[in-house]
């Protein structure tokens, strides 16, 4: 951002402190206008079905996966359909889960978590998450779509 005439940096808005000094206000960006960032401090490794054994023989997919989503903003992720126009990429409360997910949820201690996020890789491979803002903290890798309940 380069200076103005008098020298100084403007800034999107100011508020003022009773008249004493110009105090910079943040325009606030939704975390859906945000391209997505990824964690893996949540991951479930000791997942048998969906933890580390599944990242290591699908971690070329799941690295490609994820490239192919960081220049697109969550509001796209989210627009994203298939199948005569179901969302591919979405957010499942708990209710949407299999029983083995709960079951897996219940064992780990996870009792914060009231939905997780589905983002769709191919077909039925799907990476689960707990969004947080503009960042997915990476739960289970779901190659075969058996953490959420299918409509089919």
């Amino acid at each position: 951002m380069g200076k103005n005439k008098r020298g100084k940096i403007p800034t999107a808005a100011t508020s003022r402190d009773g008249g004493k000094r110009d105090i910079p206000v943040q325009e606030q960006e939704s975390p859906d206008q945000k391209k997505p960032s990824w964690r893996f401090g949540r991951f479930d490794a000791d997942c048998v079905d969906w933890g580390m054994a599944t990242m290591k023989a699908n971690l070329e997919k799941v690295l490609n996966g994820l490239a192919k989503y960081e220049n697109l903003t969550w509001l796209e992720i989210k627009k994203m359909t298939h199948d005569n126009g179901k969302s591919q990429n979405h957010p499942v409360g708990l209710d949407g889960l299999t029983k083995e997910a709960i079951k897996r949820l219940n064992k780990i201690k996870n009792e914060d978590i009231v939905s997780v996020f589905s983002l769709r890789l191919e077909n039925k491979f799907r990476i689960i998450g707990i969004r947080d803002g503009a960042i997915l903290n990476i739960l289970w890798i779901d190659p075969g779509h058996k953490v959420c309940k299918t409509s089919h």
